[in-house]
């Protein structure tokens, strides 16, 4: 492992070393552990953080960074985090998404259908629209559980969504 921050460090890591694709890599960073993968044309790709890492029973590693991308594109949602999270049997990890919708559209948006902008509306159409957005994803990645949230996320001192069943949990003002 190697410790440092930023893009230079570890390209210089990477090109001491002499590492090909076939080399197992992890590079200790100061936000935590992230895994490069070295593509065959010679390029780095850096597939998310290990600590965020949803592992499934069948093996699957999903990187939640990318989901929440493709969930973070579509106008009715503010703000989302994807986790891992149990099944309804509770014996398999399935994805979860936690998400802040933009109640402004929404309200828009119901309006435009002549309907009230009430909870169980707000969750519709945010579970048609997530299931939607995934349908560009491998069938292993997409959210199976969308949880809507009436509070924004707890945040870190430089704006970024804290992670962690706390944080997940509390509300702004909260622990």
């Amino acid at each position: 492992e190697q410790c440092g921050n930023g893009s230079r460090c570890f390209l210089r890591f990477v090109r001491e070393q002499g590492l090909t694709t076939k080399d197992a890599v992890k590079v200790k960073t100061l936000g935590g552990v992230i895994e490069p993968r070295m593509q065959p044309d010679g390029r780095v790709r850096i597939t998310g953080r290990l600590k965020n890492m949803i592992a499934t029973a069948a093996g699957k590693k999903i990187y939640p960074e990318e989901i929440e991308v493709q969930l973070a594109n579509s106008p009715y949602v503010l703000e989302v985090v994807v986790v891992g999270g149990r099944d309804a049997r509770g014996e398999r990890e399935e994805v979860h998404a936690h998400v802040y919708p933009n109640l402004p559209a929404l309200a828009a948006h119901a309006q435009g259908q002549g309907r009230t902008c009430d909870d169980a509306y707000v969750e519709a159409v945010l579970k048609a629209e997530v299931a939607a957005r995934c349908e560009a994803l491998a069938p292993y990645k997409r959210v199976r559980k969308v949880h809507v949230r009436k509070t924004e996320f707890l945040k870190t001192t430089t704006g970024k969504i804290r992670r962690g069943p706390a944080a997940l949990e509390a509300g702004p003002g909260g622990a």
